[in-house]
């Protein structure tokens, strides 16, 4: 239920050489005062900055095709003021968010090959969130809770200051432009370079997202439940792209229905614990990337997809000193409805879901030596 704005790019993801590195410095103050047995104030401040200057050979080839300089700088602020109340029956925690991010870049994508060239681009992102959020946990009888929450958030972004050009030039050597690409929503060079020429967009999400769920505690051990979430991912600017402006736009906000039933639980003391769970999510707008002929791609949405499956998992303690672990997992994906570049593609299954998923494992302390404990721990892992 609690949800913060997303900043996704894109970007090649095999790094040939690095000259530089990014580096970054954050603050943190958390204040606490308490103001009875049961009340509790907290104050959480973050701040968070750093800088990026990378420098990649981004073809992933032995020959000098695409050298790409990756510069930017970013700021984080965020703070929360947080009431925890502990009362007869009841458990509470509510308070107010605030968030503000700034993103400034500049990447100069070079193509060494004769005649040598590429694109600059230069953009600022600002996004603002505030939220007031609540979750309470409520005994409605012995063994049997309720819990309760709600968070409204509101998003604001800005993408501004926002221009690219095509260039001729060696790499490291000063460019000379000759075309502006954004703002421009034609082809790459078809625009006449101006260098006054700026490019903005602005939106604002609002979203009511929360929790619901019972648990329910046997005398012998075992705990029941039953949850429904609404989630919610903050829309974003595609602000990668620098060929056109055309590839510049607004993503919708990404939100998801869950529902979870499940049971927990321990036999024998510590000797034998389970947990077993089914769950169903409903997904709208789902956030993507589409990849796309040329050298970007972009961040789209897939109107309906949903995910379900099963989770089982267990510990066995048969002697002291050996644990074995393992679990098992089912899981069905599916576009409901997705078009990519003229192409229908509901239906397929969402990538990096495994249909089956396995796993075992122990671990056996060994032997006691010099105060501490040798232990052989063999792992192994399945993926379908």
């Amino acid at each position: 239920m609690l949800s913060a704005p997303a900043s996704i790019s894109s970007r090649p993801t095999r790094i040939a050489s690095a000259r530089t590195a990014p580096t970054h410095g954050d603050s943190l103050a958390n204040i606490g005062l308490e103001l009875g047995d049961r009340l509790s104030l907290t104050s959480i401040t973050s701040y968070d900055g750093g800088k990026q200057n990378l420098q990649q050979a981004a073809d992933g080839s032995p020959l000098d095709l695409l050298d790409i300089n990756w510069r930017s700088r970013y700021r984080q602020f965020s703070q929360e003021l947080r009431a925890n109340y502990d009362g007869d029956g009841i458990t509470f925690v509510g308070g107010l968010f605030y968030g503000w991010d700034r993103n400034i870049t500049d990447n100069r994508f070079n193509l060494p090959l004769p005649p040598a060239g590429g694109f600059f681009q230069h953009y600022r992102q600002v996004r603002k969130s505030y939220a007031v959020f609540g979750q309470a946990d409520i005994d409605l009888a012995d063994r049997l809770v309720l819990t309760l929450g709600a968070r409204y958030t509101k998003d604001k972004s800005r993408y501004d200051d926002a221009f690219a050009y095509l260039f001729v030039g060696e790499v490291g050597a000063p460019d000379t432009p000759i075309a502006t690409t954004v703002p421009c929503a034609g082809v790459a060079g078809t625009c006449p370079y101006d260098p006054a020429a700026r490019f903005a967009l602005a939106d604002t999400n609002n979203a009511l997202t929360g929790r619901i769920a019972l648990s329910y505690s046997f005398d012998d051990g075992p705990l029941v439940y039953a949850s429904y979430n609404r989630g919610y991912r903050a829309g974003a600017v595609n602000g990668g792209g620098y060929t056109s402006s055309s590839g510049i736009g607004y993503i919708e906000p990404e939100r998801v229905n869950a529902y979870e039933i499940g049971i927990k639980g321990r036999a024998g003391g510590r000797l034998f614990t389970y947990a077993a769970s089914a769950f169903y999510y409903d997904y709208s707008n789902q956030q993507l990337q589409d990849t796309r002929a040329g050298p970007v791609s972009f961040l789209v949405n897939a109107p309906s997809s949903e995910v379900y499956g099963l989770e089982v998992e267990t510990t066995l303690r048969p002697v002291d000193g050996l644990r074995i672990d393992a679990s098992l997992g089912w899981l069905h994906s599916k576009y409901k409805e997705l078009t990519l570049q003229g192409a229908d593609l509901s239906g397929n299954s969402l990538p990096f879901a495994p249909k089956l998923t396995a796993q075992f494992g122990f671990e056996w302390d060994v032997v006691e030596v010099g105060g501490g404990t040798i232990t052989f721990a063999p792992n192994m892992a399945y993926s379908s």
